[in-house]
């Protein structure tokens, strides 16, 4: 049985390898770095508040945001604020 390596691997599996690594190295940075509760800056405070309590935010709304922003805020992990930031590092 041959061991593989990254430079026998087709150039589309090293590809997808390598846009892997730097996607799971950028979602642990941005995670371990987000604010865990509400920032005062632009809108967070008013789309977490939004997202929260499932209503329609100010124009022009995003409401698929605010929508899986609701069915994030149902997920029974750290704060409100944590869930709605984590879902915005995901988009």
């Amino acid at each position: 049985m041959s061991v593989w390596r990254i430079k026998d691997m087709p150039v589309r599996d090293s590809a997808l390898l390598h846009c892997t690594v730097v996607f799971i190295a950028a979602m642990s940075v941005y995670l371990w770095s987000m604010p865990r509760t509400v920032v005062i800056n632009d809108d967070d405070g008013f789309f977490i508040i939004a997202s929260y309590l499932n209503v329609y935010a100010h124009p022009p709304g995003y409401p698929l945001y605010t929508l899986l922003g609701y069915l994030a805020t149902l997920i029974p992990l750290g704060t409100v604020a944590f869930r709605v930031h984590v879902l915005t590092a995901v988009f």
